[in-house]
């Protein structure tokens, strides 16, 4: 299978919710978290809204898990874990860079999973995509920033933009 990533320009409504319910994994970022945290940012993240049982179903049918994983990239770890990410046992990656606090990548790895240093100073878009290709992840949504489109565009690992 030939690995795609799709960015997602209008992060909200039905067309959306249609592309996640395609991949495998999505992508977005700390700051997403903490403007979502702080009442800024629509969610985009959910797995049980009763509206889109119907993708839910689908993805089920396709041999799939109901809902795809979340990665979060963060250089700073700053940011509040939603119960949402996790729910319906959903993984979730978090990708950092390198020198982060022991204790705070402790507390991440406790209450949502695993942790990957992917890049020095800012994370890179091939260590990225090679992380998640490691993990089988091989149709990946960005429903992210613009700081996230740059790096999967420097990466040269986006493959189409909505």
């Amino acid at each position: 299978m030939v690995p795609k990533t799709t960015a997602n320009g209008a992060a909200t409504g039905a067309c959306s919710r249609e592309l996640a319910a395609q991949a495998d994994i999505i992508l977005s970022s700390g700051r997403y978290l903490r403007d979502w945290a702080n009442g800024r940012a629509q969610e985009i993240l959910q797995v049980d809204d009763s509206r889109f049982a119907d993708l839910r179903q689908w993805r089920i049918e396709q041999g799939l898990s109901p809902h795809p994983d979340i990665a979060i990239l963060s250089a700073s770890l700053d940011f509040l874990i939603p119960p949402v990410l996790t729910a319906g046992g959903r993984r979730v990656i978090i990708f950092t860079t390198a020198g982060q606090d022991p204790q705070r990548v402790e507390q991440i790895q406790a209450q949502a999973g695993e942790v990957i240093v992917a890049g020095e100073g800012s994370i890179t878009g091939q260590l990225l995509l090679n992380s998640l290709a490691e993990r089988g992840y091989h149709t990946r949504l960005l429903l992210g920033r613009t700081r996230v489109l740059h790096l999967l565009l420097a990466g040269g690992a986006l493959d189409r933009l909505y």
